[in-house]
């Protein structure tokens, strides 16, 4: 087997159309699309002290707050972020407990909903 061809045989994010691009880009923005089509975002640590995201016509900041309130979940469905809102990582050099109470993971797919 060759491993740099083209085709769906080649090595594994070789040929993806962008799509591993796509994910350093949402992962270096602490989000994270976690399967196709699901209608949310997981949240992780952003490698940025601040970023940009203009989406669509909309325009907002990025900095796990949403607009000043805390977000207790480890997910947020894009209802929430389409219209633009802030969102702000605060990190810490100790782990912490956020994200970890039941019912703070990522739903199943086709469980999300806009909270």
């Amino acid at each position: 087997m060759t491993l740099c061809t083209p085709g769906p045989d080649g090595m594994t994010g070789h040929d993806d159309l962008g799509t591993m691009s796509a994910w350093y880009v949402f992962s270096s923005l602490g989000l994270c699309p976690t399967m196709s089509g699901g209608d949310f975002l997981a949240l992780s640590s952003p490698r940025f002290a601040s970023a940009v995201v203009r989406i669509g016509h909309y325009g907002t900041r990025r900095g796990v707050s949403l607009n000043g309130r805390d977000v207790a979940r480890t997910w947020l469905g894009r209802g929430r972020i389409a219209h633009g809102r802030v969102i702000a990582h605060r990190l810490s050099t100790e782990p912490s407990s956020w994200g970890t109470s039941p019912g703070a993971e990522p739903p199943s797919v086709g469980g999300a909903h806009a909270h």
